[in-house]
Protein backbone atom coordinates (compact mmCIF):
# COMPACT_ATOMS: atom_id res chain seq x y z
CA UNK A 1 0.00 0.00 0.00
CA UNK A 2 1.27 3.41 -0.99
CA UNK A 3 -0.27 6.36 0.83
CA UNK A 4 0.69 9.82 -0.36
CA UNK A 5 -0.47 13.35 -0.80
CA UNK A 6 -3.15 14.27 -3.30
CA UNK A 7 -1.09 16.76 -5.32
CA UNK A 8 1.39 15.35 -7.84
CA UNK A 9 5.04 15.35 -6.80
CA UNK A 10 7.00 14.78 -9.97
CA UNK A 11 10.24 14.31 -8.03
CA UNK A 12 8.82 11.31 -6.17
CA UNK A 13 6.14 10.09 -8.56
CA UNK A 14 8.66 8.47 -10.92
CA UNK A 15 10.10 6.39 -8.08
CA UNK A 16 6.63 5.41 -6.93
CA UNK A 17 5.71 4.35 -10.47
CA UNK A 18 8.76 2.09 -10.68
CA UNK A 19 8.06 0.63 -7.24
CA UNK A 20 4.38 0.10 -8.13
CA UNK A 21 5.17 -1.65 -11.42
CA UNK A 22 7.43 -4.14 -9.65
CA UNK A 23 4.98 -5.19 -6.94
CA UNK A 24 3.13 -8.48 -7.08
CA UNK A 25 -0.15 -9.35 -5.45
CA UNK A 26 -2.79 -6.97 -4.15
CA UNK A 27 -1.80 -3.35 -3.99
CA UNK A 28 -3.46 -0.09 -3.10
CA UNK A 29 -2.46 3.47 -3.92
CA UNK A 30 -4.25 6.00 -1.73
CA UNK A 31 -3.96 9.77 -1.62
CA UNK A 32 -4.73 12.05 1.31
CA UNK A 33 -6.08 15.52 0.51
CA UNK A 34 -4.32 18.32 2.35
CA UNK A 35 -1.23 16.21 3.00
CA UNK A 36 2.41 17.08 2.39
CA UNK A 37 5.50 14.92 2.71
CA UNK A 38 5.80 15.36 6.49
CA UNK A 39 2.10 14.70 7.12
CA UNK A 40 2.99 11.02 7.35
CA UNK A 41 5.42 11.61 10.23
CA UNK A 42 4.86 12.61 13.86
CA UNK A 43 6.03 16.04 12.74
CA UNK A 44 2.54 16.91 11.47
CA UNK A 45 1.06 16.57 14.95
CA UNK A 46 3.98 17.91 16.95
CA UNK A 47 4.55 21.02 14.84
CA UNK A 48 1.06 22.31 15.52
CA UNK A 49 1.10 21.54 19.23
CA UNK A 50 3.99 23.78 20.21
CA UNK A 51 2.65 26.21 22.79
CA UNK A 52 5.36 28.83 23.16
CA UNK A 53 4.72 31.76 20.76
CA UNK A 54 8.42 32.26 20.03
CA UNK A 55 8.71 28.67 18.80
CA UNK A 56 5.63 28.75 16.57
CA UNK A 57 6.32 28.41 12.86
CA UNK A 58 4.49 30.66 10.40
CA UNK A 59 1.32 28.95 9.08
CA UNK A 60 2.62 28.91 5.49
CA UNK A 61 5.77 27.08 6.59
CA UNK A 62 3.70 24.56 8.55
CA UNK A 63 1.46 23.97 5.51
CA UNK A 64 4.45 23.55 3.21
CA UNK A 65 6.02 20.91 5.44
CA UNK A 66 3.06 19.17 7.08
CA UNK A 67 0.15 20.04 4.78
CA UNK A 68 -3.12 21.70 5.55
CA UNK A 69 -4.85 18.67 7.04
CA UNK A 70 -4.91 18.62 10.83
CA UNK A 71 -2.12 16.33 12.05
CA UNK A 72 -4.38 14.44 14.44
CA UNK A 73 -6.90 13.82 11.67
CA UNK A 74 -4.15 12.67 9.31
CA UNK A 75 -2.87 10.27 11.95
CA UNK A 76 -6.36 8.86 12.50
CA UNK A 77 -6.95 8.37 8.78
CA UNK A 78 -3.58 6.76 8.09
CA UNK A 79 -3.86 4.43 11.10
CA UNK A 80 -7.35 3.38 10.04
CA UNK A 81 -6.28 2.51 6.49
CA UNK A 82 -3.03 0.80 7.53
CA UNK A 83 -4.99 -1.29 10.05
CA UNK A 84 -7.54 -2.17 7.38
CA UNK A 85 -4.75 -3.20 5.01
CA UNK A 86 -3.13 -5.45 7.62
CA UNK A 87 -6.51 -6.85 8.68
CA UNK A 88 -7.20 -7.79 5.07
CA UNK A 89 -3.82 -9.28 4.23
CA UNK A 90 -2.55 -10.68 7.52
CA UNK A 91 -5.73 -11.55 9.38
CA UNK A 92 -7.79 -12.36 6.26
CA UNK A 93 -10.64 -10.08 7.38
CA UNK A 94 -12.27 -8.47 4.37
CA UNK A 95 -12.86 -4.74 4.71
CA UNK A 96 -14.85 -2.51 2.40
CA UNK A 97 -12.66 0.46 3.39
CA UNK A 98 -9.99 -0.54 0.88
CA UNK A 99 -12.36 -0.78 -2.08
CA UNK A 100 -13.48 2.78 -2.61
CA UNK A 101 -14.51 6.06 -1.15
CA UNK A 102 -15.73 6.11 2.43
CA UNK A 103 -18.06 8.73 3.93
CA UNK A 104 -16.11 8.92 7.23
CA UNK A 105 -12.87 9.53 5.27
CA UNK A 106 -13.69 11.87 2.38
CA UNK A 107 -10.09 13.09 2.24
CA UNK A 108 -8.88 9.69 0.92
CA UNK A 109 -8.98 8.95 -2.80
CA UNK A 110 -7.95 5.93 -4.85
CA UNK A 111 -6.23 7.26 -8.00
CA UNK A 112 -4.80 3.95 -9.18
CA UNK A 113 -6.59 0.70 -9.87
CA UNK A 114 -6.71 -1.73 -6.99
CA UNK A 115 -7.60 -5.42 -6.92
Amino acid sequence: MLFGRAEPDHGRDAGWATFWANQRGPKWHLKLSGAAHDTFLDFAVLLRTRRHPSSASPPEEVAKAAGTIDGRRATEVVRTYVNAYFDQHLRHRHTRLLYGLSAPYPEVTFPAPHP
